[in-house]
């Protein structure tokens, strides 16, 4: 049988700064969502006008009086796919009242998240017991950023200081 449950539309939005060819996801545990599988992803979308906020299309999400729909944020690129860490974000439609608010139509709701990397402080701030266990999980997994030598940070400060002086000098010219 279908599923007949009502939705309500989503417009998912977070802030992510990111490197050329990375992309930010959100994935979830209802079937709109992924169903915690990358692959059927909410893809988001930024621009030059809007950088570094990234924003979804409008999602039909199937309300689900259970309990909160679970999600993350996960950033895909040429270095590999990182989910984001801590715990699971959720949305409760009925204790919010974005479920009565929505039903009847209307507008995507904004679901305006703010920094995704900042979640797993704000997290750890809340249970940091909970956080130590779940980075002892993933110490053999992928993390966000990588380990780098001191020679290559050097380099790359190098490289930002001349990227500097370059913006300063066309500022000059303009």
């Amino acid at each position: 049988a279908a599923d007949e449950r009502p939705t309500t539309l989503l417009r998912f939005e977070c802030v992510c700064h990111t490197n050329l060819g990375e992309r930010v996801v959100l994935v979830g545990a209802s079937p709109e969502l992924g169903g915690w599988k990358v692959e059927g992803c909410v893809p988001l979308d930024t621009s030059p006008d809007i950088y570094p906020t990234w924003r979804s299309e409008e999602v039909p999400v199937a309300l689900c009086p259970e309990g909160p729909v679970e999600y993350k944020y996960v950033l895909t690129g040429p270095k590999g796919i990182f989910w984001e860490e801590g715990f699971n974000r959720a949305l409760d439609f009925y204790e919010s009242g974005a479920a009565a608010e929505r039903e009847g139509g209307g507008d995507a709701q904004v679901v305006d998240d703010g920094d995704f990397r900042k979640h797993a402080c704000d997290e750890w701030m809340t249970n940091p017991s909970a956080e130590i266990e779940d980075l002892a999980r993933q110490a053999d997994g992928a993390t966000w950023g990588e380990v780098l030598d001191q020679n290559e940070v050097m380099r790359l400060e190098a490289e930002i200081d001349a990227l500097r002086g370059v913006q300063d000098a066309a500022q000059q010219l303009s």
